[in-house]
């Protein structure tokens, strides 16, 4: 950020008609939300310059004539308070350094008018202007923390195609690779399942899906919470384990410009379908963008 560079963001705050917001977790996290809304002509207003003091963030709320100087060497370590917003957003921007704040509003904040939203929109906008960087969809999902946790049944592989632990792991390399080369940055874990049913005895493992072995691991070693978490997959069989527990949304994408596997009794399953992956992340962002 150059040393006499000044940027001002605003963004509009926002009344809803119909819906909900996040006023009460215990129903949209287990049914989702969808919100009617617009957006008005009183703004958050936010300016931000360089601070003299190299490793001070000051930040000025005007509505509650509020002032609070902090480290940026010790951004992390602020408790959650007024500032919470502000901190949060900041954090996801690395190398944040003397900084100077000034917030205003042309209403009240807790007046359910999504200040706190419209708060961190212009935050990010003043934050990517004046560092001369494009924050784009797919990099705010990674900025905000977002995992890729892939299940994959490879059971019939090792059955059938003699596929071993070592080539399953110079596979998991290689699609890893592919991730990082089409600029998927964001932390990526792989469960597999390498286990085939043997239906003569009866014998299945718990893991392979539609079972949720995978899905329920996952959420424990990752510490995963299901019920704002997506799934994404091009078979039914893919998406039953996730809804069985509880991911927020399913999104069915086409094999081949078709649904795959899909069985007359599952057609109404609660799922969202689209024609490729550009598609399925759309619909898990604008999802997101419904609950604020």
């Amino acid at each position: 950020m150059d040393e006499t560079a000044t940027c001002i963001a605003k963004a509009p705050v926002r009344i809803s008609f119909s819906g909900g917001g996040t006023d009460f977790p215990e129903y949209f996290t287990k049914y989702g939300g969808c919100v009617l809304s617009t957006t008005i002509n009183k703004y958050i207003t936010l300016k931000l310059s360089k601070s003299k003091k190299l490793n001070d963030i000051r930040i000025h709320l005007e509505s509650f004539k509020s002032t609070k100087v902090i480290k940026s060497t010790k951004l992390r370590r602020v408790e959650n308070n007024l500032y919470t917003p502000i901190i949060s957003t900041l954090r996801m921007f690395h190398e944040i350094l003397g900084l100077e704040l000034d917030i205003s509003s042309d209403i009240k904040p807790g007046n359910g008018l999504g200040t706190s939203s419209a708060l961190v929109v212009s935050l990010i906008g003043g934050l990517s202007a004046c560092s001369k960087t494009r924050i784009t969809k797919e990099k705010l999902a990674q900025k905000a923390g977002y995992i890729l946790v892939f299940h994959s049944n490879k059971g019939g592989a090792f059955q059938k195609k003699g596929m071993t632990e070592r080539s399953l792991r110079l596979l998991d390399t290689a699609f890893r690779r592919l991730l990082v080369n089409n600029g998927v940055k964001t932390k990526v874990y792989t469960y597999y399942c390498s286990h085939y049913p043997d239906m003569k005895n009866h014998i299945q493992c718990s893991c392979r899906k539609p079972k949720t072995g995978l899905f329920e691991k996952a959420i424990k070693e990752l510490n995963i919470d299901p019920r704002i978490s997506f799934a994404i997959g091009d078979k039914i069989s893919d998406l039953i384990p996730a809804l069985a527990v509880s991911v927020k949304r399913a999104v069915l994408v086409k094999r081949n410009g078709e649904y795959f596997d899909i069985k007359q009794s599952e057609d109404k399953i609660n799922i969202d379908r689209c024609n490729n992956l550009s598609e399925a992340f759309e619909i898990i962002l604008s999802l997101e963008q419904k609950v604020v």
